[in-house]
């Protein structure tokens, strides 16, 4: 579903008078788009639960009915897919403007 939205608001966007667009950019663009909520979600939910640390990384439960609690620590893997999203939708978006002061 979250793919679906993504890919909506990008087309929305979309001037094809302007740049002929590649259709695998916009999927991986959109793609990038909807794997932040995923991650964020991962990371709210209790059915998906990391391995278990001690670091500073660690993320313990704050109710007592989560499952979490049968681990010390776990690592928020859903706030690191987040994170890697965003980054990589950043990277795109850099990608985009320096491509397009050249001339490309």
């Amino acid at each position: 579903m979250g793919l679906v939205i993504a890919l909506c608001s990008f087309f929305k966007k979309i001037k094809t008078v302007e740049n002929k667009k590649i259709w695998a950019d916009i999927f991986f663009y959109a793609f990038t788009l909807c794997i932040v909520p995923l991650g964020i979600f991962l990371l709210l939910g209790d059915n998906f639960i990391g391995n278990t640390t001690d670091s500073f990384l660690g993320m313990k439960a704050l109710h007592s009915e989560s499952q979490r609690n049968k681990f010390d620590a776990v690592y928020p893997i859903g706030l690191f897919l987040s994170l890697g999203a965003l980054a990589i939708a950043l990277a795109v978006h850099i990608r985009r403007i320096i491509w397009k002061k050249r001339g490309f």
